[in-house]
């Protein structure tokens, strides 16, 4: 209701809605999974890949940059979220 006490808000929530829809999609698929390990796995996927693409960054381009850190032996993860690794 704080819509209609302050014009800025938006009545409705089309982009939350639209950054769920891949996990709602993917919940039939993910009660096939044979242990909370491919659960995680495949949490952290989705939730890099979503946060990429709200942030703008190109995925491609972000894993791209993060497995090259990676491999030269950088551990640091918080550095290498998709809003602090510098993309080539």
């Amino acid at each position: 209701m704080k819509y209609r006490e302050d014009g800025e808000y938006s009545i409705d929530n089309n982009i939350a809605e639209r950054n769920v829809r891949p996990f709602t999609v993917d919940r039939k698929n993910t009660m096939t999974f044979g242990s909370e390990e491919g659960i995680d796995c495949a949490a952290t996927y989705h939730t890099i890949i979503q946060t990429c693409r709200m942030m703008g960054v190109k995925v491609l381009k972000y894993l791209q940059s993060f497995f090259k850190k990676f491999s030269e032996g950088c551990r640091d993860y918080a550095q290498m979220l998709p809003g602090q690794l510098a993309i080539d």
